[in-house]
């Protein structure tokens, strides 16, 4: 693998962290006029050749695809609590476009930041109660019981079995 100039190396660590290119494209100091772009060339170093090599390996030594930690649901959770809102990049993939390998080409058509709702926060603040053992659950329950006949029908017989 050849060695990231400075300022790919520092995209790539970027969008390790966010996974969003268009956000670690203006981290890592390249600059462009429009935010379209700055997704567009942010994009085409995704799929450069050496950043790509170098993203693959990072990936597979932080081990994204496993469990999401406690400590990670948590924070999930708070944040979805205080209703901190969050940016989504949404892209389409223009199949009559091509790359340079011949893949069709993904084009970053908006981002939005969205915060979470009223019912989502209330959620969060409910499972994050639980956790905590905020809450107590307390059941009622009333029940009568009758009178207890006890039945004795069993033969009187000796334990020779001749009674």
């Amino acid at each position: 693998m050849t060695k990231l100039t400075e300022k790919q190396q520092k995209f790539a660590d970027e969008y390790l962290q966010t996974l969003n290119a268009a956000d670690a494209y203006r981290k890592a100091g390249y600059a462009a006029k429009t935010n379209a772009t700055q997704r567009a060339n942010a994009s085409r170093l995704l799929t450069n050749a050496n950043v790509s090599a170098y993203l693959a390996t990072r990936l597979s030594e932080l081990k994204l695809n496993e469990k999401m930690s406690q400590e990670e649901v948590i924070e999930r959770l708070t944040n979805i609590a205080r209703g901190t809102p969050t940016t989504t990049a949404f892209k389409r993939i223009d199949k009559t476009k091509r790359d340079d390998d011949g893949n069709p080409v993904i084009e970053y058509d908006t981002e939005t930041t969205v915060a979470p709702d009223t019912g989502s926060q209330l959620q969060a603040l409910e499972d994050l109660g639980k956790y905590y053992k905020l809450f107590t659950e307390r059941q009622e329950i009333n029940a009568r019981v009758g009178p207890v006949t006890i039945t004795d029908d069993i033969p009187d017989k000796g334990v020779d079995g001749d009674g």
